[in-house]
């Protein structure tokens, strides 16, 4: 059963009996995929023609964000994603495996290509994010696939047996695509008593006027025991009526507001033991940032830590991880001039 602690919605405790000394688990359902940054250069021609050419790639994507999170909130992480067969994957899968991240349920997907997030030097000279659809059939992109074929329930059934095998109390962390893709998750996860966050960067499509994302039933979001948005995305979900359990807004350099209860980063970082420095530079739209935020507090609520000490922590890995180039958090580029590992 769920317990309210003081000043704060249900969260619930590590179960008597548990040694202390014995790692919680984090099970982290989403997307594996391959970064890119693109060298743009313009052909000429009617119509233009532009080349776009690989500088760097690296391992990116909200499941293996949330895993470096998870890691730092010194929890065992179990990573349950889709790779493809083609030679990124293969470097993701060893890149996520050395960091300490369980990757036996990292599905490599034969005969297709791992997914790919695209961002752009264009000859202008700033750096630009391409937008990014769902991938197509023949590129991996998380737990699924856009058909929900019957590999992919395949997968699906796999994570929930594994879900039945952790201990009440700890945690099933789930972005936003997988959340609306696999609802059968949500309730797998609550027969094993497990504690659920929804890392919803981005939101799932809700219906006009309705509150379920892509299928997903109503009384299944309010069992969620934390949503965690960014501005944009508590707006849409403040439009679409949906409730959660408990509603936690990542406002990027500005702090958190968890239930309307506000956390600056510099009390945060403080409280948890770090150093702010205001002059730093941070990228505070950062979504590899607030994946691992999320990562990071899915780990403190399987400690059983309270809402201002979980908060407090995952403030502190967003701060972290939002001065850190994506391409550098997994031990470095996987190609390019600087594709020596980087462990820090």
């Amino acid at each position: 059963m769920s317990r309210a602690p003081e000043g704060g919605a249900a969260v619930r405790p590590v179960p008597h009996g548990v040694p202390e000394a014995r790692a919680r688990t984090v099970v982290v359902a989403g997307a594996v995929l391959v970064g890119r940054l693109l060298e743009v250069t313009a052909l000429g021609g009617v119509p233009a023609q532009y080349l776009a050419a690989p500088i760097y790639t690296w391992v990116d994507g909200a499941g293996a964000a949330a895993a470096v999170g998870v890691r730092a909130g010194r929890a065992q992480v179990v990573l349950a994603a889709d790779v493809g067969d083609d030679e990124e994957g293969r470097a993701c899968l060893e890149r996520l495996t050395a960091a300490g991240i369980d990757t036996t349920h990292l599905r490599v997907r034969t005969g297709v290509a791992t997914g790919a997030l695209s961002y752009c030097l264009l000859p202008s000279g700033p750096q630009e994010p391409v937008a990014v659809t769902t991938p197509p059939a023949d590129r991996t992109g998380g737990l699924y696939v856009p058909d929900r074929d019957s590999y992919d329930r395949l997968a699906t059934e796999e994570v929930a047996a594994l879900l039945a095998r952790t201990r009440p109390g700890d945690c099933l962390l789930l972005d936003g695509f997988t959340l609306a893709r696999e609802p059968e998750l949500i309730e797998a996860a609550l027969e094993a008593d497990l504690q659920l966050v929804a890392d919803l960067r981005p939101l799932p499509p809700f219906a006009a006027g309705s509150t379920s994302a892509s299928g997903v039933q109503p009384q299944l979001f309010e069992r969620i025991d934390v949503a965690v948005v960014d501005t944009e995305g508590a707006g849409m979900l403040a439009e679409s009526g949906a409730m959660f359990g408990s509603t936690l807004v990542l406002d990027g350099g500005y702090g958190a507001s968890w239930d309307g209860a506000l956390r600056s980063v510099p009390e945060a970082v403080a409280a948890a033991g770090g150093q702010y420095d205001r002059w730093a530079t941070v990228d505070a739209t950062s979504a590899w940032a607030q994946h691992a935020f999320c990562g990071r507090l899915a780990a403190e609520l399987a400690h059983g830590r309270d809402r201002e000490e979980a908060l407090d922590a995952a403030l502190l890995t967003w701060w972290q991880q939002a001065h850190v180039d994506a391409g550098k958090a997994l031990g470095g580029y996987l190609l390019g001039p600087l594709a020596e590992p980087e462990w820090d």
